[in-house]
């Protein structure tokens, strides 16, 4: 017997938003469908760029002025 899944709903877009509105739907106990242009890697969009950056940047003049 073939299991077809069947969304409440389909949200476009992995960005910080797509995922935030994913898991609040998913607590109210539907099931959701992310669909994306990009792979899992990039998931949180240019949210998850900006904070990678923010991070690298923190610990580079961290090591810079030795601390």
């Amino acid at each position: 017997m073939e299991v077809i899944f069947q969304p409440d709903i389909i949200i476009v877009g992995t960005s910080l938003a797509g995922l935030t509105s994913a898991m609040e739907i998913n607590n109210a106990g539907k099931k959701v469908l992310l669909l994306d242009q990009e792979t899992e890697q990039n998931m949180g969009g240019q949210a998850f760029l900006v904070i990678r950056r923010f991070i690298f940047n923190q610990l580079t003049t961290t090591a810079q002025n030795g601390k």
